[in-house]
């Protein structure tokens, strides 16, 4: 990512992550809800007919380190989070 970054600061042709052709079939496989549910809507339902899908390398460092707990401490007010027994995201 870095090195990406660096060669479209230099003016170099923007590099794209490999695109990921996800069919319906592969979607119902999948084992979580979460992402074949993601497919659905993103892919199908709700689709923004100018989305590529696509990611550039030069982001990848900035998709990678995200955390949704920075700056959690600036939250002022009570925030009641809740998972089912099911939930594909309960770490």
């Amino acid at each position: 990512a870095s090195e990406a970054r660096a060669l479209e600061a230099a003016g170099n042709e923007i590099r794209y992550a490999a695109d990921a052709k996800i069919t319906d079939e592969m979607a119902d496989k999948m084992p979580f809800d979460l992402y074949r549910e993601g497919h659905y809507y993103y892919h199908r339902t709700h689709a923004h007919p100018n989305s590529t899908f696509r990611y550039t390398m030069s982001s990848l460092l900035d998709l990678m380190e995200f955390d949704a707990a920075t700056n959690m401490d600036l939250i002022n007010q009570p925030l009641l989070m809740m998972a089912g027994s099911k939930a594909d995201t309960y770490y």
